[in-house]
């Protein structure tokens, strides 16, 4: 049990980086235990029963990137800094690392997304029928 007040950070680098690799991939078996549980404790999202479940959801990892985009998860890492109760309740530390990770998750999910959209307008742009 965590010591209220002193909850350890999480690994901002491990998780972000996990996501990068499952957008980098398109292949959300990459997806690690750690980041799948920092997934299903976001808003928005459920445990799917457990990570097979949360992969099998999420196959098309354009719905997990579209899912990370929205806007609502800045406004959670905001609270998450600024909210004297989660600061009292969590420590600093803690709602760092959460608030850093969604913000680098909305950030890599939003460039996957246009990344995505741009190779979708050159292949239909650049395909010809004989």
């Amino acid at each position: 049990m965590q010591q209220k007040g002193n909850w350890k950070p999480y690994n901002v680098k491990y998780i972000t980086n996990n996501i990068k690799k499952v957008f980098g991939t398109d292949e959300i078996d990459f997806l690690s235990k750690a980041s799948y549980t920092f997934l299903y404790l976001m808003d928005g999202f459920i445990a799917h029963y457990d990570i097979n479940g949360f992969k099998c959801y999420y196959r098309d990892v354009i719905s997990l990137a579209k899912e990370l985009a929205d806007e609502r998860h800045l406004f959670d890492a905001d609270r998450d800094e600024t909210k004297e109760y989660f600061r009292n309740s969590y420590g600093a530390a803690y709602n760092t690392s959460k608030a850093d990770i969604k913000r680098n998750l909305v950030r890599l999910a939003r460039k996957y997304i246009k990344d995505k959209e741009e190779k979708r307008l050159w292949v239909a742009t650049n395909t010809y029928y004989i």
